[in-house]
């Protein structure tokens, strides 16, 4: 793999997507918290959980296909898409956050246990710190874009003057 063929935007795209991906499986997403005895105790759940629904999920699958992307640029394929690679990361990436933001403002299910005394059920920093990796494949996904729309640049030609008039 040859990341020498990325744009610095493709990078940014590729860690953030990466990271996304790799630390949806950390149960650090949401936690229930039960009341002592028998039940009592803590559990943490990951993106993939059912304490979630199909939003993270989506959006982790958004990010993975940004990250696939990224790896068949790097490995020399040349990607024939009917809009630019730009614009699909930017959509990847925007998406990808919309959903996440939504999903931090809906929480982990309760499934029930929100009216069981003592029960807590809460958001993991995962969901907070996957926004901000949402963000970072679109802010990449817009760099990239920025730099095809540039493209090289090419030598100016002087305006041609007016012949002199006699």
């Amino acid at each position: 793999m040859d990341t020498s063929r990325l744009s610095q935007g493709e990078k940014i795209v590729a860690i953030s997507s990466g990271l996304l991906v790799l630390l949806s499986f950390f149960p650090l997403w949401g936690k229930y918290e039960f009341p002592g005895g028998v039940l009592g105790g803590t559990e943490r759940v990951s993106a993939w959980s059912n304490a979630f629904n199909f939003l993270s999920k989506l959006a982790i699958l958004l990010a993975l296909t940004a990250l696939v992307l990224v790896i068949l640029k790097a490995l020399g394929t040349n990607l024939e898409l009917p809009i630019g690679t730009g614009l699909t990361y930017v959509a990847l990436g925007g998406l990808s956050t919309l959903l996440l933001v939504l999903l931090l403002i809906i929480g982990p299910r309760e499934f029930g246990l929100g009216s069981v005394p003592g029960v807590e059920v809460s958001r993991g920093i995962m969901q907070f710190v996957g926004v901000v990796l949402g963000a970072g494949v679109l802010f990449g996904g817009y760099q990239h874009m920025q730099g095809e729309t540039t493209g090289p640049s090419s030598p100016t030609t002087p305006p041609a003057t007016p012949p002199p008039a006699s």
